[in-house]
Formats: structure tokens, sequence, C-alpha cells
């Protein structure tokens, strides 16, 4: 079964180093980042901006002729992470979502050490009873390294190539 691997998380928690450690560890990986389209929309009002974003990442999705597609941006819940997951169904993707946390601490100095600034809007919510029965993978970048967070993730996406070629 083909994959899409969703990884979440607050600005600062480490989502593109964790995707590009994933990028380079699985051959043939589509990597649609979320900041990407991000950066193409800075004159709209925030609300807007994320839907369009929304938007981009669903469609590269749809869109996408590689087995496996690794997807990266902020929410961890909600209408936009459904949709995803809706996507993959329908696609006949395999969904595996890895949520990121770190402390509130932490990404308030990552991003004033990135950005100069400390906004981390919107508020990052705590991850629910919900989440964690649905086998979502949740890791602490400040308690775990990055390497081995995206071996982790690596090894389950390139397992399930080997249930693909078994088959």
């Amino acid at each position: 079964m083909r994959t899409c691997t969703y990884i979440s998380g607050p600005p600062c928690v480490g989502k593109s180093t964790v995707a590009m450690a994933i990028q380079r560890s699985v051959p043939g990986i589509d990597y649609v980042r979320g900041d990407d389209y991000w950066t193409k929309y800075p004159d709209l009002p925030f609300g807007a901006r994320v839907a369009k974003v929304n938007q981009h990442i669903l469609a590269s999705l749809r869109d996408s002729t590689s087995a496996d597609v690794l997807c990266e941006w902020v929410p961890c819940q909600g209408s936009f992470v459904a949709d995803l997951y809706d996507i993959c169904l329908l696609l006949d993707r395999r969904f595996f979502h890895v949520i990121l946390t770190a402390p509130m601490l932490a990404l308030r100095s990552r991003k004033r050490e990135r950005d100069g600034n400390e906004d981390l809007y919107p508020e990052v919510a705590a991850v629910t009873d919900y989440q964690r029965k649905r086998g979502c993978l949740l890791f602490d970048t400040e308690q775990e390294d990055i390497s081995r967070i995206a071996d982790e993730i690596s090894k389950r996406i390139l397992t399930n190539h080997e249930l693909r070629t078994t088959d």
C-alpha cells in the first residue's frame, strides 16, 4: 500500500529537520512542505493564508504519483487533518500521523533564534487521547534525538514498502 506520512506540530518544533532526514532515507518519496506555500502568500490575512496552504497541501497529495508522500505542516488535529486522512483513504494510501512536541519555553527560544520573535500562533494544542488512540506517533524534540525520530519514521515507511512488495 502507498503511504502518506504527515508530520505536524508547532512552529520551530523540528518538522522540517525531521522531514529532510526522512527524505534522505526513503528513496523516491515526495516531500510537501507547508512553509513552501506559506511564504507564497505573505499579504493574506492569517486565516486566509492558512486555508490557502491547506488547499495546496491537499492538492499536492491528490496529484502525487509517488508511492510515498511526506507532508509537514502545523495542524495536529481538526478539519485539515481529517481531510488529509480522507484523501488518503480515497487514494488507497496508508496514513501515518506523527506529532512533534516540545516544551513552550524551548519552542519560544527556537523561534526567537530563527525569526527574532516568539510568536507561536495559533497556541499549541495538547495532544488528545483520541490522537493517541488513533495511533499517532508522538515525539518530544527536546527529549529525543532528531535522527532517532527520523529513523523510526523512515523504518515505518520502509516496512510498508516490504509489505507492498510481498502482496
